[in-house]
């Protein structure tokens, strides 16, 4: 962004890009306005906090596991199975969606996300039992706020209007 004279920008990241924006947020606050952090909600501080919480390693290893197994009928837990459905799409690279599961995550403390002054927007589904509620996860953030998308898992929030006119909202306020 430097480098091509950009100015403050809007950061939106779904999931491991959510992860991803937290992690720009917290070391280069100059470089945003606000960030939108989709997909990513209670589990990321407390892995309790979700029934299947992707950020627990072991669940990460099997889900890894699931990507790079070839025969995708020996797939049994839903989760997992989830997931590789998802890789399989066009575009998608599930070895590379793999390898960035198997990879270690330095997670950030709550009292690290209350440093950031940028307004963040946290938004998960209702049936979200990866990442849990985006409550929790926005209130650990100085200037957060939380939107649930009604009816909506992990893999379908993204696409849902109601996550895309929170975003707009929140980009316009």
């Amino acid at each position: 962004m430097q480098a091509a004279g950009a100015g403050r920008a809007f950061l939106m990241g779904y999931s491991m890009g959510g992860f991803i924006s937290m992690h720009v947020l917290l070391g280069h606050p100059e470089l945003l306005r606000k960030v939108v952090i989709g997909g990513v909600g209670a589990s990321y501080l407390d892995r309790a906090a979700a029934a299947d919480a992707v950020s627990d390693p072991d669940r990460r290893t099997m889900i890894a596991d699931a990507l790079v197994e070839p025969d995708k009928n020996k797939i049994s837990n839903p989760t997992a199975r989830a997931f590789r459905e998802f890789a399989e799409q066009d575009g998608k690279d599930r070895l590379a969606l793999a390898a960035y599961m198997r990879g270690d995550r330095k997670t950030l403390q709550a009292a690290e996300l209350a440093r950031s002054t940028r307004p963040v927007l946290v938004v998960c589904g209702e049936n979200d039992v990866l990442t849990g509620p985006p409550g929790p996860l926005a209130a650990a953030f100085a200037d957060g706020r939380a939107v649930t998308v009604p009816k909506r898992d992990h893999m379908t929030t993204v696409g849902d209007k109601v996550y895309k006119q929170a975003v707009l909202d929140f980009l316009e306020t």
